[in-house]
Order: C-alpha cells, then structure tokens, then sequence
C-alpha cells in the first residue's frame, strides 16, 4: 500500500486552514438544512417507523412506571429496615436490663423473717 504524501499533506494543509473548514462547514449545514427527510423514506416506511416509535415510548413509559415502583417499594423497605434496627437495639438493652435486675434484689419483710429463723 503506497500512500501519496504530497496529496495527503495538500489534505493536511487545507484541513489546518481556518477559512476552508468554515466554507465546508456552511456548505455541509445548508446541505442538511435541505434535507426532507418525509421525500427520502417512503410513505410506507415511515408509517411502520412512526408505530415502532409510539410502541416502543410506550414500552420505555411503562418500564419506567415499574422501576420507580419497585425502587419506591426498596427505599421504604430499607428506611424501616434502618428505623427497626435502631429501636431493636433500645429494646434489646432494656430487656436485659430487666432481666439482670438490681443487683441486690429487694426482699419483702416477711420472707425475710422466714430467712432469718433459718439462720
């Protein structure tokens, strides 16, 4: 494969010019500008584009309509998930607290009498 250098720095050099790229440019804008898109796919085409396209919105309206649910149905899980552990833990000390007890337990007066004659 044998490359032209005079024709590829001729490219170079026209391609690095600042007037030639607005001129390409402006011609290439006015080229798109003209386009009709309805002239250049047939009628027949477009119409089956055109049902592809709403199915399609449809589809991604109801998918999207899913995701927010399920990601809804997630975060509020998970923020319940985060407020039980936090009153899970309250309570767990609590109840062994209670379970501990002081750590000389009161004694009523008459079973101390009982426990006194046993003495």
């Amino acid at each position: 494969m044998k490359t032209d250098l005079a024709s590829l720095k001729k490219e170079f050099v026209r391609l690095t010019d600042v007037e030639v790229l607005k001129t390409e440019l402006n011609r290439l804008s006015a080229e798109i500008r003209k386009f009709d898109l309805a002239t250049a796919i047939p009628t027949a085409q477009r119409k089956r584009l055109e049902k592809r396209y709403r199915e399609l919105k449809t589809r991604l309206t109801d998918l999207q309509k899913r995701l927010d649910s399920s990601f809804a149905k997630v975060s509020s899980f998970v923020r319940q998930a985060a407020g039980r552990s936090g009153t899970a833990t309250t309570t767990a000390k609590k109840a062994t607290r209670k379970r501990a007890g002081p750590a000389r337990k009161k004694v009523s007066k008459k079973v101390a009498k009982k426990a006194a004659k046993k003495r």
